[in-house]
């Protein structure tokens, strides 16, 4: 997003100092279709701004989903007293959730996607305790 103050300070110091003039009204309808065309770029702007701020809501909601259930997965695999390794994989995919929620919170609207691809949830086929050792990120993607 373009640094708007830049652009329409100027401008409006200098419709200002027009307007003062008393400018004859083909002027005034100039200077009217240019502050126009001036609302309708911030007025795209803010809806690019409103979508990327309702994406960005979404996927924090998405991420909270998630560390609650790999919580109670970590819970449910001490509980049963899985190997430390499996123990170690659960606590790396959480750590990874943390990492994108905070790059989600502190993210704005030209910077990347916080987007992830660990599952909603472990299932039978995607539980770590029946992986083998690695990265945990990369075993769910």
């Amino acid at each position: 997003m373009p640094d708007i103050s830049t652009k329409l300070g100027p401008e409006l110091k200098s419709t200002v100092e027009i307007l003062e003039q008393g400018p004859s009204i083909g002027i005034q309808e100039r200077l009217t279709q240019s502050w126009q065309a001036s609302s309708s770029e911030l007025a795209g702007w803010l809806e690019i701004i409103t979508k990327r701020a309702t994406q960005l809501e979404r996927e924090l909601d998405r991420l909270v989903g998630l560390r609650a259930t790999w919580a109670q997965t970590r819970t449910d695999a001490q509980a049963s007293r899985a190997p430390t390794p499996v123990l170690q994989n659960v606590e790396t995919v959480l750590a990874d959730i943390e990492a994108a929620r905070v790059r989600c919170r502190h993210s704005a609207p030209s910077r990347s996607s916080c987007r992830t691809r660990w599952p909603s949830r472990p299932s039978a086929a995607s539980t770590p305790w029946q992986r083998s050792p690695g990265s945990a990120k990369d075993r769910w993607r």
